[in-house]
């Protein structure tokens, strides 16, 4: 009996001994799994290898060093499916991926390179669109002739200002006489706003027109535009519901209507004359338009505040 009921106290005794051990187990599991399983791959759509395995680390997964995949000795660019390296992360744990092309680019090479040559695409990419974040700018050259190219003071990118509307393109770069040429692609997002309906032209645009977005930086054949004021612009032309909104879409609101009345002002050294008037068009503060003179003949002038027109 003695024997019986030491017997039943060991195996009371150790029950919730057993259970914490499995708990500890199965939470220390559950953690280590929703870390690993947490981190989601952003796949860009190139990358400099400076060596020739593609492994975790390559996509910003420090201090995995597992190699997935070997490019071949014999390339220097190498494309990708990125549907293959979907499936290579997913076999190695890593089941969150995401990619912006269906091919990934890699090439040999040394990362800082051209980083000076990113660094100052960067920088004239955010002045012009301060919404836009970059996420990566693959800058490679469209030859092989660099030899002794060093990107130092004397040094000088050209970009013309119309290409900042795309998202890759080539450019320039001149050391005293000495001209070297580039290929980039830039991976970004852009805040931008869309019409929610249809905006008839010389309607003044609300905030409740617009929807705002967060898309691929891609190519425009006009500026977006990326932030607005309510009330602060008006529709040039007709703008279709989902349409992306643009510079040349809009205006500033007139200030002037055709058949308002206005105040007319001309200036002749110390002579000023004013005098009532009748516009004939429409315009914004800064605008000529024709004006109708109170003896039926016309001028033209420039638009000031207030209704008033400063004849030339």
């Amino acid at each position: 009996m003695v024997e019986h009921d030491l017997a039943k106290v060991g195996v009371a005794g150790s029950t919730p001994v057993s259970r914490s051990t499995l708990l500890l187990t199965i939470f220390t599991f559950f953690l280590f799994s929703t870390t690993l399983y947490s981190q989601t791959i952003h796949l860009k759509k190139c990358y400099i290898l400076e060596e020739s395995c593609i492994s975790p680390k390559t996509f910003g997964l420090e201090g995995n060093g597992t190699c997935l995949l070997n490019m071949p000795a014999h390339r220097r660019i190498w494309k990708v499916p990125a549907y293959r390296l979907k499936n290579v992360l997913k076999q190695h744990g890593f089941p969150s991926v995401e990619a912006v092309s269906s091919l990934v680019t890699f090439e040999k090479g040394s990362a800082d390179r051209f980083r000076r040559l990113e660094h100052i695409l960067q920088k004239r990419y955010t002045k012009r669109f301060p919404t836009l974040k970059i996420l990566s700018i693959h800058v490679a050259p469209t030859s092989r002739r660099l030899q002794g190219f060093h990107f130092s003071d004397g040094c000088s990118l050209m970009l013309p200002e119309r290409a900042l509307l795309g998202n890759k393109g080539t450019f320039m770069v001149r050391c005293k006489k000495r001209r070297f040429f580039f290929k980039y692609e830039v991976d970004g997002r852009i805040g931008i706003y869309k019409a929610i309906h249809q905006i008839k032209k010389d309607k003044i645009i609300h905030l409740s027109d617009l929807s705002a977005a967060t898309v691929p930086f891609g190519r425009y054949y006009a500026e977006p535009v990326t932030s607005i004021r309510d009330g602060a612009m008006m529709a040039r032309q007709n703008i279709a519901k989902g349409k992306t909104l643009l510079r040349t879409m809009v205006a500033a609101p007139y200030a002037i209507r055709r058949h308002d009345a206005v105040r007319c002002i001309f200036e002749d050294g110390p002579v000023t004359l004013e005098f009532d008037g009748t516009a004939l068009q429409n315009g914004a503060i800064g605008e000529e338009i024709l004006i109708r003179n109170p003896n039926g003949g016309t001028l033209r002038g420039t638009i000031m505040k207030n209704k008033t027109v400063k004849i030339r």
